[in-house]
């Protein structure tokens, strides 16, 4: 349990969504997450590694995923 500002954080457990496995999400990693904005994580930390590895630093995954979406409209039409 930690407590910043104010607010008491405690050790969640939350389920990633590529691999389904429950993770802890620590208090030290909320208040970290919580001071830049950040949402909570929605894959665990081996498969946050993996992800970064895969995807070259450059890469916006907003843009690719509108350039994806502008191909689909064209093929729809």
């Amino acid at each position: 349990m930690e407590t910043k500002r104010g607010i008491e954080f405690k050790d969640v457990e939350l389920t990633c969504i590529e691999c389904g496995n429950s993770f802890i999400w620590g208090a030290g990693e909320q208040c970290f997450y919580r001071d830049r904005g950040l949402s909570q994580p929605k894959r665990c930390p081996k498969c946050r590694e993996l992800r970064k590895k895969k995807l070259p630093p450059h890469i916006d995954t907003d843009d690719v995923l509108d350039q994806l979406r502008e191909v689909l409209e064209k093929w729809k039409a």
